[in-house]
């Protein structure tokens, strides 16, 4: 399977979780334009975080050239060029890519255009699963702790209802 991890929200939602390592652990090749990374990571903690996986060839970066930006931003679309940056490379990946974002314009945009894509509790259940022969990236019970974490955090922007229906689904699989 491939993977595009999209915008700033899914790597930031990685970091704050403290799944970072637990994702790459997965295996799944996981992608991102330079319009989104590193432009759009603030902390520089996550950026040094994600920067060695960058260097490790874990996390691969497709590279925007000008004359796709200037296609992309006469889309109208209501989303940002690095928004439309993501579709664009999950159409050019073709079959097994899908895109991640926490952000539900690029949710609606995607299903427009037939594009496969999940949020954060997506990612957890794959990396509660067995991959290519891997064993699980993360257990179930600190995949159930990490999220409670984040639902435990000023401001959490996931939705709390479909959080909690994925901690009892992932409880019943103990």
């Amino acid at each position: 399977m491939k993977l595009v991890v999209h915008d700033a929200s899914i790597l930031i939602d990685l970091a704050l979780s403290e799944t970072v390592d637990a994702w790459f652990a997965s295996g799944i090749e996981t992608w991102t334009t330079n319009l989104i990374y590193p432009h759009e990571i603030d902390r520089p903690e996550q950026r040094a975080v994600l920067d060695g996986y960058v260097q490790a060839g874990k996390l691969l970066i497709r590279v925007v050239t000008l004359e796709e930006v200037e296609r992309l931003g006469q889309i109208r679309s209501g989303l940002t060029i690095p928004d439309r940056s993501a579709i664009m490379l999950v159409k050019e990946l073709g079959d097994g890519a899908r895109l991640a974002t926490g952000d539900k314009a690029m949710r609606k945009t995607a299903e427009r255009e037939k594009v496969a894509a999940c949020g954060l509790l997506g990612l957890f259940d794959l990396m509660i699963v067995p991959q290519a022969g891997r064993p699980a990236a993360l257990p179930v019970e600190v995949a159930i702790a990490k999220l409670e974490r984040l639902l435990a955090l000023p401001g959490c922007w996931l939705p709390p209802e479909k959080c909690r229906e994925k901690i009892l689904a992932w409880r019943r699989l103990l």
